[in-house]
């Protein structure tokens, strides 16, 4: 998820939808995201 997220902020320049934005932020609480997808 958070690949796709990254695409939509920085490829299409979109803002996330509250459910997007709930999946990154549990991929990065139990560490399933890299330093570098959220650093």
């Amino acid at each position: 998820m958070i690949r796709e997220a990254i695409a939509a902020l920085v490829d299409e320049g979109r803002d996330l939808s509250e459910d997007e934005a709930a999946a990154v932020m549990d991929e990065i609480m139990n560490a399933e995201a890299t330093p570098a997808q959220f650093g």
